[in-house]
Formats: C-alpha cells, sequence, structure tokens
C-alpha cells in the first residue's frame, strides 16, 4: 500500500503534468493561430492567451 503522503505527492504531481500540458497546448495553438496563412484572428488569439494566463495562474 501507497503511503498518505506518498499517494499526496504523486496526485500533485499528476495536476501539475496536467497543467503543464495544457499549457502547451495553449501555447501551441497561439503558435499556429499567429502562422495562419490568412493572418491571425485576434479574437482567437485574445481567447487563447486569456485561458493560457488563467492555466499558469498559481493556485494554492
Amino acid at each position: 500500500m501507497v503511503p498518505q503522503s506518498q499517494s499526496s505527492s504523486l496526485q500533485r504531481l499528476n495536476q501539475v503534468e496536467q497543467r503543464i500540458v495544457r499549457v502547451v497546448h495553449l501555447a501551441g495553438a497561439v503558435m499556429e493561430e499567429l502562422g495562419n496563412s490568412q493572418g491571425p484572428r485576434a479574437d482567437a488569439v485574445a481567447a487563447h492567451c486569456r485561458e493560457f494566463m488563467l492555466a499558469i495562474k498559481i493556485t494554492t
């Protein structure tokens, strides 16, 4: 059986990993939009950037 402290640490690590994946995904979406051959859509970039900033905000 996994000790409570180790289980808690693994859960926290999993949460951090999920946040990192989400932030990288959002950054990629912004880069794709900026590379759009028709030009970036300002509303899409703003929405992705807003979500990015919320995703990287540290919560306790």
